[in-house]
């Protein structure tokens, strides 16, 4: 299975090509159930399509770490997927980085910038 810990508060998931393989997604969906204790970042880079049931898999995820506080960065999407977000209407629902270390930072920074506002 594609999930792994890159930290305490940090979940990667690697999607394999495979739309009907990607029950990582529902894993984790249900991995959390009431408990969201950190962020997700998602590796694309070797999917060569979506199905709307791993669209609505992601989305869910997305919901469930927003509203616990947490999210999720989609990284490393190929132009053909990424081409599937534009044309749902979907590229201003998702976070986007261009790589897993760039998934990570962007994570951290707006850890930071949120524990600022929180704090004033």
């Amino acid at each position: 299975m594609g999930i792994e810990r890159l930290s305490d508060d940090i979940l990667l998931i690697r999607l394999p090509g495979q739309p009907h393989h990607t029950g990582e997604l529902d894993v984790v969906n249900k991995m959390f159930g009431d408990v969201v204790d950190r962020d997700v970042v998602v590796d694309l880079s070797k999917v060569e399509m979506l199905t709307s049931g791993n669209i609505c898999s992601l989305m869910i995820l997305d919901r469930l770490l927003r509203g616990a506080g947490h999210q999720l960065v989609l990284f490393s999407v190929p132009s053909t997927i990424k081409q599937v977000f534009v044309r749902t209407d979907l590229l201003t629902v998702f976070e986007f980085a261009g790589d897993e270390s760039a998934a990570v930072e962007q994570v951290r920074s707006s850890r930071v910038s949120w524990s600022e506002v929180q704090s004033s």
